[in-house]
């Protein structure tokens, strides 16, 4: 009933399945259970005469007109026949649940819409045979996505991972068309970190009423981060690289020059951030020669504005 393209509400067909054993068998159960009904009935009625003969030969003993063995025959069939409806009884309920179950698989053969929203593939034409329960052969009928509001996957790097918090704000803007916008939300984290990664998957929920963003497109993705204090950046050109760890020359009382163990942040190209081994205020030499020694006087020249 539907193609690709295609806008569905939750609930509306897609197709149907043709499935003529399942419907011949849910009507031969269905026939079994007013087979089993009728013989219900009858199982009664001959319960109702038994016990009545069971009652009429218990008047009969003390009189001598029937002998003891004949009302204990009697007692007998009173009690088969009581059994044969407590037997009939299970046999309805056992046919009763072979009817339901047969009803959830004819229910299978209409393919609805479990959710609102626009058929992107759909695998099947009409005639064509679909094997259930065959994992070898196994193939999406249809696929279905819900465009609006559109989930959104980030992974955040592990230095920002802590900052990131449900209901913050994320921009959203194709990498073609950077000047238009899209406002989201944070709405969950993985809460763990991926261990191949080192990244925290992080969905963002943004509203798509124009359908302007398409499932399966790739998003550039700015998240508003609340921060106590601006980051502390200097040029890279000013880590010196000559030890195993990232360390800065700072010049110190004396104009003197000393090397300080930093803690690296996000590398911004012309510059990087430090999370720690510096303060604001310091000064840092930048391009620090390898001849450059720890306690060396240096005099430092005006400084010119980052370009």
């Amino acid at each position: 009933m539907v193609d690709i393209g295609d806008r569905v509400t939750q609930g509306q067909l897609l197709a149907e399945i043709s499935a003529p054993d399942i419907d011949a068998q849910w009507q031969q159960a269905k026939a079994a259970v007013v087979q089993a009904k009728a013989n219900l009935a009858r199982s009664q009625a001959d319960e109702v005469y038994a016990k009545n003969e069971e009652i009429r030969y218990t008047k009969l003993v003390p009189t001598k007109a029937v002998t003891e063995e004949e009302y204990e025959n009697k007692v007998a069939l009173s009690k088969v026949a009581t059994a044969n409806v407590g037997a009939m009884q299970a046999t309805i309920e056992v046919n009763e649940a072979a009817v339901a179950r047969l009803e959830s698989l004819r229910s299978f053969q209409k393919l609805t819409a479990p959710f609102a929203g626009v058929i992107t593939a759909r695998n099947v034409d009409p005639g064509a045979l679909i094997t259930a329960d065959n994992p070898s052969n196994e193939r999406l009928l249809f696929s279905l996505a819900a465009t609006d509001p559109l989930r959104i996957f980030v992974d955040v790097p592990q230095v920002y991972s802590t900052a990131v918090k449900t209901g913050q704000t994320a921009i959203l803007f194709r990498r073609e068309n950077p000047s238009h916008e899209f406002i989201g939300k944070v709405t969950r984290t993985a809460n763990s970190l991926d261990n191949s990664t080192r990244t925290l998957r992080t969905e963002i929920q943004v509203p798509n009423p124009k359908d302007e963003l398409r499932p399966g497109m790739y998003l550039q993705v700015k998240l508003i981060l609340d921060q106590e204090s601006a980051p502390l950046l200097i040029p890279t050109a000013a880590l010196a690289t000559r030890s195993s760890s990232p360390r800065v020359a700072v010049l110190g009382d004396g104009q003197k020059v000393h090397y300080r163990d930093v803690q690296l942040g996000r590398d911004y190209g012309a510059e990087i951030e430090i999370l720690a081994g510096l303060v604001d205020g310091e000064q840092v030499i930048v391009h620090p020669g390898d001849d450059l020694r720890e306690g060396a006087v240096v005099i430092p020249l005006p400084s010119e504005p980052l370009k």
